[in-house]
C-alpha cells in the first residue's frame, strides 16, 4: 500500500496563529484542502513542502525589500523565528522542521517525503509554453521515463 499523510502540525508558520494539527484520512488516496481566502489553504500546502524539503519557495516571488532575509517573513505576526515549528507524521515515522536564523533546519529522521508544491505560477508557465517547455515544466512532478518506458510496454503488447 502507499504510504500517506498522517497528521500536520503547525506552530508559529505563516497564518497559523493558533497551533494546528491536522489529521488525514489514510485510507483516501487524493487529499482535498478547500476554504474561503485567508483560511489557511496556503499556509498548510507551504507548511508540507517545508518540512518536506525545507523549502520556502513560496516565498520566492515576494518583494521582500532590499537586504531583508526572507525567514523573517516565515513566523506568525507577533511570533519569532524559533517559535516557528511544523511536524509531519508519515509511513510511520515523524518528521520536523524549525526555523532559526540561518534558514528552516530539518530531523535528521531518513526517509523524508518528497514534497513538490504544483503552484499557480508553474500552471500558468505550462499554459503558456511551446510543447518542449512544457514538458520541462511538468517533468519535475511527474516520472517522465516511468510514463514513456510503460507506454512502451503498451504498444509492444498491442504489437504482440
Amino acid at each position: 500500500m502507499t504510504e500517506r499523510i498522517k497528521q500536520l502540525g503547525i506552530q508559529g508558520f505563516r497564518g497559523a496563529t493558533q497551533p494546528l494539527d491536522l489529521s488525514f484520512d489514510t485510507s483516501k488516496s487524493v487529499i482535498l484542502i478547500f476554504g474561503e481566502n485567508g483560511s489557511g489553504k496556503s499556509t498548510i500546502v507551504d507548511a508540507l513542502e517545508c518540512v518536506g524539503s525545507g523549502s520556502t519557495a513560496f516565498l520566492d516571488d515576494w518583494k521582500l525589500g532590499k537586504g531583508k532575509r526572507k525567514e523573517t517573513y516565515i513566523p506568525t505576526l507577533g511570533k519569532a523565528v524559533e517559535d516557528v515549528k511544523i511536524s509531519l507524521k508519515f509511513g510511520g515515522q515523524d518528521y520536523s522542521a524549525t526555523l532559526n536564523a540561518r534558514g528552516v533546519q530539518l530531523c535528521n529522521t531518513t526517509g523524508r517525503p518528497q514534497t513538490k508544491v504544483l503552484r499557480r505560477k508553474s500552471l500558468q508557465a505550462f499554459i503558456d509554453a511551446d510543447p518542449a517547455q512544457r514538458y520541462k515544466e511538468v517533468s519535475s512532478f511527474l516520472d517522465i521515463p516511468q510514463i514513456e518506458a510503460s507506454e512502451a510496454s503498451l504498444r509492444q503488447a498491442y504489437k504482440e
